[in-house]
């Protein structure tokens, strides 16, 4: 797929560093290896850990999505990894050479930051990319801290875990939830319900029927199932980004999962929507398709949340008890948008969503009487009026033809006289859309 090569080149300098790094670490033998790791995880990010929920953030290889075909690409809105490729290259040679040592250090990262025998939160959380890859996520790991030389002092009383949808097999769920009191809970990246958009355009690697066949094991074995979708589509306008949010609320709200985390679309570092901002963001001829330059989307504005979220809740019966707002996205989001200049209603709404994200760091569902007592005030105000007006201004351009001319601007600007095949090899793609 051409959003892959796309991929590959935002993440090709990296490439190049993690290789070099990986290596150097190779020549080193696994007591030096398991040494450096011991420093780095002094300085590595410390997770969330309070009374009710615990956020273990494990040092691993890397997300098999990232790391894909001898090459790093992975999805088009993640950048996790971007600032520790050291770490991830140093474990990646630390697991060729003694599994043993790379047990050791996945342990060593938890108990820096809480100690030999852990006094449970109420939710633990095992943070990486996909815990049931098991070449990531080795099985010995498990046996160490649940069976071997228990990490707990008890058993806690929920687990929580994501997982790719293919990594999700009935005796791997069983195996996890067998050591927590209560139930376990497994989010998996929907993103959105368009199988095309995830993968020809987010890089996602992920198809419908996974998704479904992952949802049917997680309620045979009477998991609690989330899914995580995007409210924002890289480069494409509010409209359909609103459209294309509905479409998946209302997608998932037909399933068997419990909770759906929504996260506004963010401008990450190595993202397909940054390299968008930074290197189309003034090209003339995307403001010309748009009309002008305020037809180009950046991150989603205050109130296509607000309008989104509202139009959600009305035509989606029972949804807003499932919706989750994530935490960790929603403040990157925020601290990306921060520096612009809003109004007072424009500002009460970004207040609502961090709010709502706050609260569903510890329940889910939201109050679709606050979304809708502040959306009918924002109707009254003038910004409001011409956000409206944008999104009616932008039906006249078909999302496919959106698609088909940033693309075309994206490829010209990476490739550039070699841009012509690449382009019908995307033309190709797209002709699947919809289908």
């Amino acid at each position: 797929m051409i959003i892959n090569e796309v991929m590959q080149y935002i993440w090709g300098e990296v490439e190049k560093k993690y290789n070099e790094e990986l290596n150097k670490c190779l020549l080193l033998s696994d007591a030096e290896l398991a040494e450096l790791l011991f420093g780095k995880l002094q300085t590595m990010e410390k997770g969330i850990s309070n009374y009710a929920y615990a956020e273990n953030i494990l040092p691993t290889c890397g997300c098999n999505n990232r790391h894909r075909d001898g090459k790093l690409s992975g999805c088009a809105m993640c950048d996790w990894e971007s600032d520790n490729y050291t770490m991830c290259a140093a474990m990646a040679a630390l697991k060729h050479k003694s599994r043993i040592r790379y047990v050791e250090i996945l342990r060593k990262s938890i108990e820096i930051n809480r100690g030999n025998k852990v006094k449970p939160a109420l939710i633990e959380e095992f943070a990486t990319h996909d815990l049931l890859d098991e070449d990531d996520i080795i099985p010995e790991f498990y046996d160490d801290i649940f069976l071997r030389n228990p990490l707990y002092e008890k058993r806690p009383f929920f687990g929580m875990m994501a997982a790719r949808p293919d990594s999700i097999t009935s005796s791997k769920v069983r195996k996890w939830k067998n050591q927590y009191r209560k139930n376990l809970i497994i989010g998996m990246g929907v993103e959105t319900s368009n199988e095309w958009l995830r993968n020809h355009w987010l890089n996602k690697n992920t198809s419908q029927q996974s998704i479904m066949n992952a949802l049917h094991i997680l309620e045979e074995e009477k998991v609690s199932a989330g899914g995580d979708i995007l409210f924002g589509i890289p480069g494409i306008p509010a409209l359909h980004s609103i459209y294309i949010l509905k479409e998946s609320l209302a997608f998932l709200n037909e399933t068997s999962i419990q909770n759906i985390v929504v996260s506004p679309l963010s401008r990450k570092n190595l993202t397909f929507q940054n390299f968008i901002y930074n290197h189309l963001g003034k090209e003339e001829n995307i403001f010309r398709l748009y009309g002008g330059e305020t037809y180009f989307t950046d991150i989603p504005s205050p109130y296509t949340l607000l309008i989104g979220m509202y139009e959600a809740l009305q035509e989606i019966s029972g949804v807003e008890q499932k919706i989750k707002i994530s935490p960790q996205n929603t403040m990157a989001y925020l601290t990306q948008i921060q520096h612009q200049t809003f109004t007072d209603m424009e500002y009460a709404v970004l207040n609502l969503f961090k709010e709502m994200a706050q609260h569903s760091m510890l329940d889910v569902g939201i109050d679709g009487k606050n979304i809708e007592a502040i959306y009918l005030k924002a109707k009254t105000e003038k910004a409001f009026g011409e956000q409206m007006e944008l999104l009616e201004l932008q039906r006249k351009y078909p999302l496919k033809e959106l698609l088909t001319v940033i693309m075309q601007n994206v490829i010209t600007c990476i490739w550039g006289t070699e841009a012509t095949d690449r382009m019908k090899k995307f033309e190709k793609e797209l002709a699947d859309y919809g289908k």
